[in-house]
């Protein structure tokens, strides 16, 4: 198993990100870029939320997505070389399974907000890896979406015990945050 490489490139308000693949050689992938109040980068990109039913944009850390793509791109690159010699039917879910374990063996359980984080960044990595097939294009927004129900539909059925939603409570002082469990959602309803 190679580990994927990568450089980051700046330009004046994009980030590429530039993976050394063993499959696809070199993948270079842009985003929006800001600078974060402590001067950091920050990439920016589309983020589907089942709360809210739309994308949404989110930042992360520029260093931190890019050695969580670089991951994800491993895993792909994995399974799929898996499923070139028969040991799995389906490379997409078999790369989607390892990286939600991953998580929840880091840290007991998978919060919406990095599952929704996870499930973009397969869903770029796929277009990313797909427009270096022979005859790649890039993924339409309906093909996208259908990535992610696909992966939401995947949690439930063999994550659901580890799957936090987080809902919003009305205090003093404004709306705040908690946590509840996927199952005791699904039980109460």
């Amino acid at each position: 198993m190679t580990t994927i490489t990568y450089r980051i490139i700046h330009g004046m308000q994009e980030t590429t990100l530039a993976f050394t693949t063993f499959g696809y050689g070199e993948v270079r992938i842009t985003f929006q870029n800001i600078t974060t109040p402590d001067g950091g980068i920050g990439v920016v990109y589309d983020c589907y939320n089942a709360m809210t039913g739309r994308a949404m944009q989110q930042i992360s850390d520029e260093k931190e997505f890019a050695e969580d793509l670089a991951r994800i791109i491993q895993l792909l690159e994995n399974s799929l070389e898996k499923k070139i010699l028969g040991a799995t039917s389906d490379f997409l879910f078999d790369a989607f399974d390892t990286a939600i374990n991953n998580h929840i063996q880091k840290y007991g359980r998978i919060v919406d907000t990095d599952l929704y984080s996870t499930i973009s960044q397969m869903t770029i990595a796929i277009d990313s890896l797909g427009q270096k097939e022979p005859k790649g294009r890039p993924l339409d927004e309906q093909t996208k979406r259908r990535f992610f129900e696909s992966f939401m539909e995947r949690t439930e059925q063999k994550f659901g015990t580890y799957l936090y939603l987080t809902k919003y409570t009305h205090t003093p002082y404004g709306l705040q945050p908690y946590l509840i469990s996927f199952n005791e959602l699904k039980n109460n309803k």
